[in-house]
């Protein structure tokens, strides 16, 4: 009854005759084995009761005082917890301290859970209102890494067209797969052309976004075919800013509109790119006698650079890096 608080390691080891040791009734937290060096297995008695020891998680006291059990006189009865609160006054083996949850560890796995629960919430959700201005985003943020070793040559293109038009219009398709795929693939000779159609091209097993991406990137040229140019959406939009992050990261223009119905209101931008840059914006003639002079300047759009079509008293077009 000293009310001891702590005692200094190897106070003890020195007292080599040292059998019988009493520290009951103090305020030690813990019990150290370094208090007794080699003493600690010659001891026949260490009475540690009546201590308000510290029954924190992975305790190193409970392994120690096992090891001389034999010595501890009340070992599982009348040696108590005096912390935490739901264990004070019960013995310390009221539950195994060495296996009990960290309760730091037990936060870490609740932030982790419910990190991952957000995400799996975010996720969907984010994909389903702007999934395509997260996809554009990400490619666009690629495009300004140091990798200007993605330049690519007119050589190794694949395509010299990537049609792109709205499935879900008949007409357009019927177009598209009648008049267009006809007059440019199988009746211009040797200088047909090499268009990349989503039904017929794209390689199945692959994802949407990988075929789009593909065909994007190995086209000469874009042919966007619209029946109106107020409203695009689904795969018209995301093949457009795909054109746009080409221009970032390429600097090529590759963009020629085709708009079957000429007089649909125009939008904005088709009115501002027949300003800057006319021959890439073509309307479908409904008179036989203008259709021809309609497939001769479509030919001239696809196999051209578009930086010759540009109207020099507004801009110059764009520039490659150098």
């Amino acid at each position: 009854r000293n009310s001891i608080i702590f005692v200094v390691p190897g106070f003890f080891a020195l007292a080599t005759r040292l059998r019988e040791l009493n520290l009951s009734a103090n305020a030690l937290r813990t019990v150290e084995p370094s208090w007794f060096g080699f003493l600690a297995g010659s001891l026949e008695v260490l009475d540690v009761s009546a201590n308000p020891l510290h029954c924190a998680c992975g305790a190193a006291f409970v392994d120690f005082l096992l090891q001389v059990q034999a010595a501890v006189p009340g070992l599982p009865s009348r040696v108590k917890c005096g912390s935490p609160g739901q264990l004070q006054g019960r013995s310390i083996f009221a539950q195994d301290l060495r296996l009990c949850l960290d309760e730091s560890l037990s936060w870490d796995c609740f932030g982790l859970s419910l990190l991952v629960v957000a995400l799996g919430l975010a996720m969907p959700m984010l994909h389903h209102l702007c999934g395509w201005d997260l996809w554009y985003c990400f490619h666009l943020g690629l495009a300004w890494l140091p990798r200007r070793g993605w330049q690519r040559g007119a050589d190794a293109l694949s395509y010299d067209a990537f049609v792109v038009f709205d499935k879900a219009q008949s007409a357009v398709a019927d177009w598209v797969y009648n008049e267009l795929r006809v007059r440019l693939e199988e009746r211009r000779g040797r200088r047909a052309l090499r268009l990349c159609l989503e039904e017929r091209d794209w390689l199945p097993g692959k994802t949407l976004f990988e075929n789009l991406w593909a065909s994007v990137y190995s086209s000469r040229k874009m042919l966007f075919v619209l029946a109106h140019t107020d409203q695009v959406s689904g795969l018209l939009r995301a093949s457009f800013l795909l054109a746009q992050q080409r221009l970032l990261e390429d600097r090529k223009d590759v963009v020629v509109l085709v708009i079957l119905s000429p007089d649909a209101r125009r939008s904005r931008y088709v009115r501002l790119r027949q300003r800057l840059c006319r021959q890439s914006v073509l309307f479908w003639p409904h008179q036989p006698s203008g259709q021809r002079s309609f497939w001769a300047q479509l030919g001239m759009a696809l196999t051209r650079d578009n930086r010759h079509f540009y109207n020099q008293n507004f801009c110059r077009g764009p520039t490659m890096a150098e």
